[in-house]
């Protein structure tokens, strides 16, 4: 069984913003007042869509027996500010929670391993955000526009990050590509203004257009020493002032 709004099974109302008369009500028997919904462990699937463009929408659990967060499932979901996805989640779909603009923080589960195209794009009011080590691809635009962000931590088990993922991200000053990824796409980082430390994994073997454009608080690129040459031939000759290197750690001598 899964929550999904269409032409057999629809909400009969949208939260909005007009007052705790409105409500969200399915074929399967929950509703809330006040922006809040409490999602029935009936269920095993938020469908496509199922909740979008309720802006009155604040407050969403999720029950542990959900596996699958749909497609667009909280887009457009203004007011949504608090929502705890449980480990039984192991799929978020493509722009899950695009424009969901009061969400702060968020813990993405060790059950997910991919997050999807555009998931958070435009969540600007996201300041906070924890990507476990289970996930090792971020699509294409997944935290575009997210404004907030000052710092992402990307696990080591990443092993690719699309075009654009944290394109406009005018907030964040700190970022370490980890050393499985090989190629930093296109508009990566385009647009992130604040952007002074940008910390380069050892595996790089190609910098996509324009990755850097707009990065014009650049202080330092940390490059590993035995890498350094390879990444001045591919970053752009006015960043090379700026590529510091690192010397692989040494192990500590036995007493």
């Amino acid at each position: 069984m899964r929550l999904i709004r269409d032409s057999v099974s629809l909400f009969v109302k949208k939260i909005t913003e007009m007052g705790p008369e409105y409500y969200v009500r399915d074929v399967y028997g929950f509703e809330s007042e006040n922006g809040e919904v409490v999602i029935p462990d009936s269920e095993t699937e938020i469908g496509c869509s199922a909740f979008e463009g309720c802006t009155g929408l604040t407050s969403v659990v999720i029950p542990d027996s959900v596996t699958k967060i749909g497609m667009s499932a909280f887009v457009g979901c203004v007011g949504l500010s608090e929502i705890t996805i449980p480990a039984s989640v192991t799929e978020i779909g493509w722009g899950a929670f695009n424009g969901c603009t009061s969400l702060t923080s968020i813990v993405i589960p060790n059950s997910v391993t991919e997050i999807c195209e555009c998931t958070f794009w435009g969540c600007a009011g996201l300041t906070e955000i924890t990507i476990p080590d289970s996930v090792s691809e971020i699509g294409e635009y997944a935290f575009k526009g997210c404004t907030g962000l000052t710092r992402v931590t990307i696990p080591d088990s990443v092993t690719e990050i699309g075009s654009g993922a944290f394109e406009g991200c005018t907030g964040l000053t700190e970022i370490t590509i980890p050393n499985l990824v090989k190629v930093v796409s296109r508009g990566i980082f385009a647009g992130c203004e604040s952007l002074e430390t940008l910390i380069l994994g050892t595996g790089i073997d190609k910098f996509g257009e324009v990755a850097l454009r707009g990065c014009d608080a650049i202080k330092t690129i940390y490059a590993p020493a035995e890498k350094a040459d390879c990444y001045k031939n591919l970053l752009p000759n006015y960043l090379h002032p700026f590529i510091v290197e690192l010397e692989p750690m040494k192990k500590a001598k036995k007493i």
